[in-house]
C-alpha cells in the first residue's frame, strides 16, 4: 500500500467524522464526536504508518518487530481507550 493511499483513507475518515460532528444537534455532542474521530484518525495513522514500514522491512529481508509492536500497541490503545478528549 502506498503512503498516499493511507493518507487518502485517513483524510476520508476525517471528512466523514467532520460531517458527523457538524450534523449533531447538540454542539457539545458534535465536539465530542469530532474529538473521538480525531483520536481514532491519529491511531489509524500510527497503525498504517508502522504497517507500511513493516512491509518495507519485510521486502528488504529484515524483521519488522518494532514496527509491528508499535502498530499493535496503537490498536490496543484504541480498543481499550475509555478517555476521549
Amino acid at each position: 500500500m502506498a503512503k498516499s493511499d493511507a493518507v487518502e483513507r485517513t483524510s476520508a475518515l476525517a471528512v466523514v467524522g467532520g460531517d458527523a460532528a457538524s450534523g449533531a444537534e447538540d454542539g457539545g455532542a458534535g465536539q465530542l464526536t469530532g474529538g473521538i474521530v480525531h483520536d481514532f484518525n491519529n491511531l489509524l495513522a500510527i497503525i498504517v504508518g508502522n504497517l507500511e514500514l513493516a512491509q518495507r522491512r519485510l521486502l528488504q529481508g529484515r524483521q519488522p518487530t518494532e514496527e509491528l509492536a508499535r502498530a499493535l500497541h496503537a490498536a490496543e490503545r484504541g480498543a481499550t481507550s475509555r478517555n476521549v478528549s
